[in-house]
C-alpha cells in the first residue's frame, strides 16, 4: 500500500477493500519474478494487524470456514479426526510438588471443577476442551473468558468460550491505531483487551471490554508475523472442496443419463415423416409441427429403416483416482495421510501406512504441547490460585503450588509388543526413565504403583499365582538385587 491507498483506507475503509480485493485478484504466488505468460502482484509490506482488505477477508473465510464443517462430510471428518488425535478425551493432571496429600487433594478437586466448569452448563469437560481446540481451529481464533460469578455464587470459577466472530469493534470505538477487529493492543501489537459483542435484556448490542489477563486469546494460524487475528485451517483448501463437489454432481448426473433407456429410430423417408405430423399452436400462436403420443400408439417400420438402442457410456471411469487425488491434497494443510482422510487403508501396505501416521503424529504432538502451555495449563494455574486464595485447599500449601504437567493419552500403537520391547530397551540404556514412559503412554507413575502394589497384596491374600509374561524381563526379587554402586564415597 502506498501513500495513497493509505490515504483512502483512512477517509473509506470499503474503497480500500474493493482496491485491495482487485490487487490481489490479478495477483499470483507461482514464481519471483513476472513473465509475459504470469500476472504481476503487488508489493509485500508488513503493516500492524495487517490490512483492512486481509482483515475483510479472514471474516469472509471464517464464515465460509463454519459452512464447510457444517455442511461438508470430508471437511467436519478433517477437523474431528485431527481433534481426536490431539484432544482425544482430555487431559490427565499430574501435580508435582513435594507434598503427596496436596497433589491427591488438587488433582481431585480438578477432576471435579471441570465437569462443571462451563457457565452455560451444556458442556462435560471432556467436550469443552474439545471445544476450546476445534472451535479456533475451524474458525481462526477464539477465546475463553475466566469468569468470577461473584460472592452471590459463593465466588465460583468458570469458563466462557467466545467465537471469533464475537470479537468485534465497537461502533463507538471503531478501528484506530491500538483497536484492530476488536483487539486492544499495545505499542508493540500485544493484545492487550479484546471488545466482546453481546445483547442487553432488551435485545440492544452491547461490547464488553475484557482485559486480556481475563481472557485467553487463541489463534492457532496467525500467518501475518504482524497480525492479530487468526485464519482458518480451510482456508487453503476452499477450491479442491469446491472441485471434489462439482466432480461428484458431474458424475452423478452422468450416471443419470446413463440410466435412461432411449431409441434412435432411422428412417429412409424422413421428409415424408415430417410432412405428415399433426400441427399444434405453440407459445407464440404460431402453427408448427408437433409428434404426440397416444395410448396403444404404433410405430410402422419400413424394411429399409432400422432402430438403434442408445447404450450410453458414464464418463469418468476414474473417478475413485481422481478423488483420492484430491483427498491427498485436502490432508496436507493437516498434515493427514490419505489413508485418515479417505478413512481407507486398502490401497497401502502396513508399512507405508505407519510412516504416514509417524509425520501425522509428530504434527499433532506439536499441536497438543502447544495446546496445553497456551490454554490448559494457564486454565488450571488461574483455577488453583483462586481456590487457594479462597482457602477451599484443606491440605498444606508447598512451596511451588502451581507446578504440574498435563499428560495426554497415548497414542494408539501400531505394533504394541514392539512398543513396549523398545521402552524396555530404552530404560536399559538409559534414555528414557519408567516415568517417562508412563507419560507418553498418558498415565501417572506414581499412581499405577500404587495400585500394582494393591493389585498384588490382593493377589497374595486370594493365594493367586504371579503371572509374568514370556515377552518382557524376568522379575528379580528386590531383597536379592546388588546394592547400588556409591560414585564417589571412597578412593578408587
Amino acid at each position: 500500500m502506498n501513500i495513497f491507498d493509505r490515504a483512502i483506507e483512512a477517509v473509506a475503509p470499503e474503497w480500500a477493500v474493493s482496491r485491495e480485493v482487485a490487487r490481489q485478484k490479478l495477483a499470483t504466488h507461482r514464481g519471483g519474478v513476472a513473465t509475459r505468460t504470469s500476472r504481476p502482484w503487488g508489493q509485500s509490506q508488513s503493516i500492524r494487524g495487517g490490512t483492512t482488505a486481509t482483515r475483510w477477508n479472514q471474516a469472509g473465510r471464517r464464515d465460509r470456514a463454519r459452512k464447510v464443517y457444517a455442511e461438508h462430510p470430508i471437511g467436519r471428518s478433517l477437523l474431528k479426526t485431527e481433534t481426536d488425535n490431539v484432544i482425544s478425551c482430555g487431559f490427565t493432571l499430574q501435580v508435582g510438588t513435594e507434598s503427596l496429600e496436596f497433589n491427591a487433594e488438587i488433582e481431585d478437586r480438578w477432576d471435579e471443577w471441570l465437569e462443571i466448569a462451563d457457565i452455560r452448563g451444556m458442556k462435560s469437560g471432556t467436550d469443552l476442551i474439545r471445544q476450546f481446540y476445534q472451535s479456533p481451529r475451524r474458525d481462526g481464533d477464539g477465546g475463553i473468558v475466566l469468569v468470577d460469578l461473584g460472592i452471590g455464587s459463593g465466588g465460583q470459577s468458570r469458563l466462557q468460550y467466545i467465537p471469533g466472530d464475537l470479537i468485534c469493534n465497537d461502533w463507538k470505538r471503531p478501528n484506530s491505531l491500538n483497536i484492530l477487529d476488536g483487539v486492544e493492543v499495545d505499542a508493540a501489537s500485544r493484545p492487550i483487551a479484546f471488545n466482546v459483542k453481546s445483547q442487553d435484556e432488551f435485545g440492544k448490542q452491547d461490547w464488553t471490554r475484557v482485559p486480556a489477563n481475563n481472557f485467553i486469546y487463541i489463534a492457532p494460524e496467525i500467518d501475518d508475523d504482524l497480525g492479530v487475528r487468526g485464519d482458518s485451517c480451510y482456508s487453503t483448501i476452499f477450491n479442491p472442496l469446491d472441485q471434489i463437489d462439482g466432480y461428484i454432481d458431474a458424475v452423478i448426473i452422468a450416471a443419470r443419463m446413463a440410466a435412461v433407456f432411449g431409441l434412435i429410430i432411422k428412417e429412409e423417408t424422413a421428409g415424408q415423416q415430417f410432412a405428415g405430423l399433426q400441427s399444434l399452436t405453440n407459445s407464440q400462436g404460431k402453427q408448427q409441427k408437433a409428434v404426440t403420443l397416444e395410448n396403444g400408439m404404433l410405430k410402422y417400420q419400413g424394411t429399409a429403416d432400422s432402430v438403434v438402442q442408445v447404450v450410453p457410456q458414464q464418463p469418468m471411469n476414474q473417478t475413485p483416482d481422481f478423488i483420492r487425488t484430491i483427498c491427498r491434497l485436502l490432508g496436507l494443510p493437516f498434515d493427514m495421510p490419505l489413508e485418515l482422510v479417505f478413512k481407507d487403508l486398502s490401497q497401502t501396505s502396513f508399512s507405508s501406512a505407519r510412516i504416514g501416521l509417524i509425520g501425522y503424529y509428530r504434527s499433532c504432538r506439536v499441536r497438543q504441547k502447544t495446546f496445553i502451555r497456551r490454554c490448559m495449563s494457564r486454565i488450571f494455574r488461574w483455577w488453583l490460585s483462586r481456590e487457594i486464595k479462597l482457602g477451599r485447599i484443606t491440605s498444606a500449601i508447598p512451596a511451588n503450588p502451581l507446578f504440574h504437567v498435563f499428560l495426554a493419552e497415548g497414542w494408539d500403537y501400531t505394533d504394541p509388543v514392539s512398543e513396549m520391547q523398545a521402552d524396555l530397551l530404552a530404560i536399559d540404556i538409559g534414555i528414557k526413565t519408567p516415568q517417562q514412559c508412563a507419560a507418553d503412554r498418558g498415565r501417572d507413575y506414581e499412581e499405577n504403583i500404587i495400585a500394582i502394589q494393591a493389585a498384588n497384596a490382593m493377589r497374595r491374600g486370594a493365594k493367586l499365582a504371579d503371572v509374568a509374561s514370556n515377552m518382557t524381563r524376568d522379575r528379580v526379587d528386590p531383597s536379592q538385587q546388588p546394592k547400588p554402586l556409591q560414585i564417589g564415597a571412597q578412593n578408587g
